[in-house]
């Protein structure tokens, strides 16, 4: 780097420093410890706040030992319960006592609320294995400060990272590449041209490009554009290492990431270890045989005692000393040490006692910067973070800390001070036509098309579409937004009910429900639609309507459906619909059609939706009046000036998280619905 270079990235550093924002360069990990502890554990004090705001009372349900149980909240509930969410519940016509329960599944099923389905995970109802109770429960958030206290811990240990043959510690400081040290450990592998693993999609010509760097770098930064074979890429890379005797730490933010990438490895012949964490998000995964759970079921808990020791009479002694619970312990951790590939959460990553020679995460870009320190403990010789700047960052709850940048992941700052990380780019998700925007947009024109038109176009699916040949459109709608009282959401009726046009008339066309996502940037929107779906006059396609993911554009990151119909709600300001990071993972979701429901009007007043518009009028696709008579609305006169076509990787300036104004809107409302 050069010495100019480095002079402006300091001057920058201070910049930051001087207004209370997280700098680009740390001078020791005393400084960066400095920097991240007050806002990590001010972040956990906002959680718990968040957890103890509101105690829904009268609850109806019952609550079961050995299975599933369920309770029934109300549309107008003031729990904003999410699969995974920890809930403290008592009964107190029992007593006063509380219970832990965990979601697994929320189920809109009757036309006044939700069905909670919740498993015990902590304590045991009185009266035995079967026992249940039935209505009057007090039911809350519980706080689960335990990834919080992890990442402090991480913290206060940053400084294990530094070895004297090894640049790590320096690297994730923001050092300059002429003061790391070398880093003798590392060992260069070569990939060879005609790899390709078993039971994996073999790797495309940027796919094997990207992984040939990478086995020869320490420290490689992949960014996987939507649909480019992230986790392909990570099951690929996985493979390879294994075959040259190197042991894999597999790990991400969330358990859905870890699974998925566990699954893909595991599809290959290799052996996974999945540890799947219980503080995180539940997951109804199809790879629970690979969890440290299932693998411990049938263990032999009988101690491994020594021919001598039994010979000498001390069989008995040790066989007293070793209780089941201390030989379970000593079992998991014999797994643990025992395999190769290992899958783990983040935080979870902090309960294995164990060294790996390689580091892959997953989502890297949705966690804050000290998250990921608590995986980097393992003495890793290699390590490689994938994600996309380009999508939606970390979840971050306090509107100070949000202000400070703890919302900015270690991906995206290392970005910003080295430069373009390796790029996957070609798509095998949308239809060409539905790529063409976010490739010039947020990725400068460089994402190519790996599948054809034709391969994304079902003949026996008729819909309305503007243009057969283009399946999308951009449905002008001038119903009125309004706020929802039970929190900082807000909805728009008139939208909803073009929302169940467009799905109703997918669902006619012979459409599954499960290849349709509904999609809106406020979870206020979504509950209005969900409710929509089960009023009476609704019955016939309740069944079809439980399937159909309806959504937030936070929840929808990394999936996909074969039709999304998106709506963008906003009438009288724009909110946080002017953070182009939520564009680009709302308009990305689709493999076959996409339907967008906004107000032209206003939406021409944010410069990233004002190009969005632009691109659909030009090709004919912005329509209004009513779905079977849809007119194309002609060209206007061209507003202010759109702005750059791209967006730079580095993402800067980003309203990431705040309003147009720049104000934090609905910051310490919830982990999931950054409103």
């Amino acid at each position: 780097m050069e010495s100019t270079q480095r002079a402006t990235l300091m001057d920058s550093t201070s910049a930051r420093m001087a207004q209370g924002r997280v700098p680009d360069i740390f001078l020791s990990p005393g400084h960066y410890r400095s920097v991240f502890e007050p806002l990590i554990k001010m972040e956990m004090e906002s959680a718990s706040q968040l957890s103890n705001a509101h105690v829904e009372q009268n609850v109806a349900g019952c609550l079961v030992n050995d299975r599933p149980g369920h309770i029934d909240l109300p549309h107008d509930s003031m729990l904003r319960v999410k699969v995974g969410n920890f809930l403290e519940i008592s009964h107190p016509p029992s007593g006063r006592e509380v219970y832990y329960f965990q979601v697994i599944k929320i189920v809109d099923d009757y036309p006044d609320g939700q069905t909670v389905v919740i498993v015990l995970k902590h304590g045991s109802l009185p009266g035995g294995s079967h026992s249940w109770w039935e209505g009057d429960f007090e039911v809350k958030l519980s706080d689960n400060p335990i990834h919080y206290l992890r990442i402090v811990r991480a913290l206060q240990h940053s400084a294990r990272l530094y070895k004297p043959s090894f640049g790590l510690l320096e690297y994730i400081l923001g050092y300059p590449d002429d003061v790391i040290e070398p880093w003798h450990d590392f060992q260069p592998l070569e990939m060879p041209d005609t790899f390709q693993a078993p039971g994996i999609s073999p790797p495309n010509a940027s796919q094997l490009a990207v992984m040939q760097k990478v086995v020869q770098r320490p420290f490689s930064l992949i960014q996987g554009p939507p649909g480019t074979g992230k986790t392909a890429t990570i099951a690929n890379l996985a493979y390879f290492f294994h075959s040259q005797g190197r042991s894999v730490h597999l790990s991400a933010p969330s358990n859905v990431a870890v699974s998925n990438m566990c699954g893909r490895v595991h599809a290959s012949g290799l052996d996974v270890l999945w540890m799947e964490s219980d503080s995180r998000e539940y997951v109804a995964s199809p790879h629970k045989h690979l969890t440290i759970k299932e693998k411990m079921k049938n263990l032999d808990l009988t101690p491994r005692i020594s021919l001598e020791s039994a010979r000498s009479g001390l069989y008995s002694l040790e066989h007293k000393r070793k209780r089941p619970s201390d030989l379970r312990r000593a079992r998991r951790e014999e797994i643990l040490k025992e395999a190769s590939i290992v899958g783990a959460t983040l935080s979870s990553s902090a309960a294995m006692e164990r060294e790996f020679d390689v580091l892959i995460i997953d989502e890297a870009t949705q966690c804050t910067d000290p998250e990921v320190l608590v995986a980097m403990m393992h003495g890793h010789k290699t390590i490689i973070m994938v994600g996309d700047q380009m999508q939606l960052g970390p979840v971050v709850l306090n509107a100070r800390c949000m202000a400070a940048g703890l919302n900015r992941s270690m991906f995206q700052r290392l970005v910003a001070l080295r430069g373009d990380p390796l790029r996957l780019d070609i798509q095998y998700r949308m239809h060409p036509s539905m790529a063409a925007f976010p490739a010039k947009v947020f990725y400068q024109g460089t994402l190519e098309n790996g599948v054809t038109a034709e391969q994304r176009t079902p003949a026996e699916v008729e819909f309305p579409w503007p243009d057969p040949k283009t399946p999308m459109m951009f449905w002008k709608n001038h119903g009125r937004e309004k706020p929802d009282h039970r929190d900082t959401s807000y909805y728009n009726p008139s939208e909803a009910s073009r929302v169940l046009q467009v799905l109703n008339r997918l669902l006619d066309r012979g459409v599954s429900p499960d290849e349709i996502g509904i999609i809106s940037p406020y979870n206020g929107q979504c509950r209005h639609i969900r409710s929509l779906m089960m009023q009476p006059a609704n019955y016939a396609k309740r069944q079809l309507y439980k399937r159909v993911e309806v959504a937030s554009v936070d929840a929808f990151q990394g999936s996909e459906r074969n039709y999304t119909i998106l709506s963008s709600v906003r009438t009288d300001h724009p909110g946080f619909l002017a953070d182009k990071r939520r564009l680009n993972v709302a308009i990305t979701r689709a493999r076959f059609g996409m339907v967008i429901i906004g107000n032209v009007e206003l939406l021409r007043q944010i410069p990233v939706w004002r190009r969005l518009i632009e691109h659909y009028q030009e090709q004919g696709l912005l329509v209004e009046g009513k779905l079977d008579e849809l007119r194309v609305v002609q060209r206007e006169e061209a507003g202010p000036a759109s702005g750059p076509d791209t967006l730079d990787d580095a993402g800067a300036p980003s309203s990431l998280g705040t309003t147009g104004t720049g104000a934090p809107e609905g910051a310490a409302v919830s982990p999931t619905d950054r409103d």
